[in-house]
């Protein structure tokens, strides 16, 4: 069986400026973090592969903030945004310990956001670059999530078309 993919801006997605962008992105997200506000943190030791996508402390600033940082410097395509959201979806649900939530929620859009440039875009930035633009500590941290991202999702970052559209919606 053949199956289509998507790789680029569709003609919906073309016609959102940036404040569509964002508004949707953001409501997207605290969603995502909506849905998991009932359930109790899963006990995670820092060994866990899955400790370093979960901030210490919550982060004091609105998500709103966050993502309009992000679309202001990552300088990426749309689809890019969407392809993030696809990618924390399928890595949540491949690790039990991994919710999305207010501890993890920054750190996983961020990482899932440069996977997704990688794949999709031709301008790519250092990631000493995105490490400054998600407000990491360092260059190692965003090097740590990326690899600890990639193998919990076994490098598999194609999306079908089915996928990635379900998301545009």
């Amino acid at each position: 069986e053949e199956r289509e993919y998507v790789s680029f801006e569709s003609d919906l997605m073309q016609l959102w400026d940036e404040e569509t962008l964002v508004q949707t992105l953001v409501r997207k997200l605290l969603t995502m973090v909506d849905e998991n506000a009932g359930f109790a943190m899963p006990k995670i030791s820092p060994r866990d592969a899955v400790s370093i996508f979960y901030s210490k402390k919550r982060q004091h600033f609105p998500m709103e903030f966050y993502v309009r940082r992000l679309v202001e410097y990552m300088d990426c395509s749309t689809s890019a945004y969407l392809l993030a959201l696809v990618y924390m979806k399928r890595i949540i649900q491949s690790e039990e310990k991994l919710v999305i939530n207010e501890l993890s929620v920054h750190r996983l859009l961020i990482t899932a956001l440069v996977l997704a440039v990688k794949f999709l875009d031709d301008h790519v930035f250092s990631n000493e670059f995105y490490s400054k633009v998600g407000g990491l500590a360092n260059v190692r941290e965003i090097n740590q999530l990326e690899a600890g991202f990639l193998n919990i999702m076994k490098f598999q970052l194609a999306v079908d078309a089915d996928e990635f559209l379900a998301f545009q919606k």
